[in-house]
């Protein structure tokens, strides 16, 4: 269980990191429309690009090998597998979005505070030191 737990976390925290570098580079933004057209939905998205990052990670890791899936009939190893990697793809992407969500929520709400509510005119974001 706790592989899936940080399994979670590690593809939240990579789709918030990818959130950061598009909100802070629009020229990204720009190139991805631009050369991947459609496609660049699957980047642009934080829903879809959560998810597609957890399709990946379960390509290489295998979080949850230790659940059973509770079937009430036989099945051929072949399609409990592809069944298994679906079900495991949709917990892990539905668990990393949640997660993602409830860090961008409290993020932005801090934000907000920081900036609007309780503006402090010593506060600054510049980091070109």
């Amino acid at each position: 269980m706790m592989s899936f737990i940080l399994s979670s976390f590690v593809v939240a925290g990579i789709a918030v990191l990818w959130r950061a570098l598009r909100m802070r580079h629009a020229g990204l933004v720009k190139f991805l429309r631009k050369y991947l057209g459609f496609y660049a939905t699957a980047f642009l998205c934080g829903f879809c690009f959560t998810f597609w990052v957890s399709f990946f990670y379960l390509l290489v890791f295998n979080p949850l090998s230790w659940w059973e899936l509770p079937f009430r009939y036989e099945v051929a190893d072949n399609v409990y597998l592809v069944i298994h990697f679906l079900c495991s793809w949709m917990a892990l992407g539905f668990t990393s979005v949640t997660l993602r969500f409830i860090f961008v929520l409290l993020k932005e709400s801090v934000d907000h505070f920081t900036h609007h509510i309780n503006p402090n005119p010593n506060h600054s974001h510049n980091h070109n030191h």
